[in-house]
């Protein structure tokens, strides 16, 4: 079963300005990481518990986890699981 796959408007948008940073120097590379990027959101939707539980004070965010983009390590999706939804909120370097 998979789960449905949201991005907020603020993770779509740090996405985005990753990659046209990579861009930058790597125009290949960027379409390789927006590729990568959401194959690995893709991947949580059918392995929703993959990575790990990120600690935080809000409460409102208990539960939240962690994963990075395959290939990119050092680039983040952090993820809250719903009932049917995981609802990536974050994405960072």
């Amino acid at each position: 079963m998979s789960l449905r796959l949201y991005i907020t408007p603020r993770a779509d948008l740090d996405l985005v300005e990753i990659a046209e940073y990579i861009a930058m120097d790597r125009p290949v590379t960027a379409a390789r990481f927006l590729q990568l990027a959401v194959a690995s959101m893709n991947f949580l939707t059918r392995t929703p518990k993959a990575g790990s539980q990120y600690k935080v004070a809000n409460p409102r965010l208990a539960g939240l986890r962690k994963w990075s983009v395959n290939g990119f390590r050092k680039f983040l999706i952090f993820y809250l699981l719903e009932e049917d939804v995981a609802n990536v909120i974050l994405r960072c370097a």
